[in-house]
C-alpha cells in the first residue's frame, strides 16, 4: 500500500470514472465506427475503461511508442514493432493516458496515411500543455503524475502528483 496524502491525489477513482464516462459519451455521439489504438503502456487501464463504454467500437489495437533511449534524438518518439495497418472504413482514435506536449499522440497521428488522417482523433484522460480532441481533465501541475496505468505506481486506482524533486 502506498502512503499518499489527500493533497497529493490529483484524481480519485470517482473523478476518473466520471471523466471516462464523459469522454465516452462524446465519442459515442461523434464517431460512428471507431477503431481504438491504445498507446502502451500507460493507456491500458484508461483505454479498457473507455472502450467498454463505447458499444460501437469496431476494433481495439495497441501501439507501443517509446520516447528517449533508442530514439535518434532524445525524447523523440519511435515505434516498437511493426507498422500498423489502418483500414479506411474506421475512424482511428489514438488513446493515451496523458497529453503533456502532444508529441506521442502527434507521432501516432503521423502514421495514418493521407486523407484518413483528417478523420483520426486523439484522446487523453489528462492534458497538460497540449489539448487532444477529447480529454477528461486539464492540469498545469509541473509535478510528475503516476497511478491508473502510468508511472511507477501504475497499479493504483487513482492518480497522484509527485513533486519533481521526490520522483
Amino acid at each position: 500500500m502506498n502512503d499518499f496524502t489527500t493533497d497529493q491525489i490529483l484524481m480519485f477513482p470517482h473523478d476518473i470514472s466520471l471523466a471516462v464516462h464523459d469522454i465516452a459519451g462524446r465519442i459515442r455521439r461523434d464517431i460512428k465506427n471507431p477503431c481504438f489504438w491504445l498507446i502502451m503502456n500507460g493507456a491500458f487501464m484508461f483505454g479498457a475503461d473507455l472502450v467498454r463504454q463505447v458499444p460501437q467500437t469496431q476494433d481495439v489495437q495497441f501501439l507501443h511508442i517509446k520516447r528517449g533511449f533508442g530514439a535518434r534524438r532524445p525524447h523523440e518518439p519511435y515505434l516498437i514493432g511493426e507498422n500498423p495497418t489502418f483500414l479506411t472504413k474506421y475512424t482511428h482514435v489514438f488513446v493515451d493516458i496523458i497529453a503533456e506536449t502532444g508529441t506521442t499522440l502527434q507521432f501516432a497521428l503521423s502514421m495514418v496515411p493521407g486523407r484518413q488522417r483528417e478523420r483520426a482523433k486523439t484522446v487523453a484522460l489528462i492534458c497538460k500543455y497540449w489539448e487532444p480532441d477529447y480529454y477528461g481533465y486539464k492540469t498545469d501541475t509541473p509535478d510528475f503524475l503516476s497511478g491508473y496505468g502510468m508511472g511507477p505506481h501504475r497499479q493504483l486506482s487513482y492518480i497522484v502528483r509527485i513533486p519533481q524533486e521526490v520522483k
